[in-house]
């Protein structure tokens, strides 16, 4: 995940477009969206290795 504060609901901003939902109604807090118990690393994915299940981030 992105280090971004804040989710865009790309599929909102159609309707946006459409003058029926306001930019507001498509930006929640990244926060609100995280389950219970997730350690969060706000942080840029700068490696992917998907045959050993990890990945190495900016600040590593």
């Amino acid at each position: 995940m992105e280090p971004h504060s804040d989710h865009h609901y790309q599929p909102g901003y159609t309707l946006v477009a459409a003058g029926i939902y306001q930019p507001s109604d498509v930006v929640f807090p990244e926060a609100d969206l995280m389950k219970r118990g997730v350690n969060w690393i706000k942080d840029s994915v700068s490696a992917f290795d998907p045959e050993n299940n990890r990945l190495q981030i900016s600040s590593s």
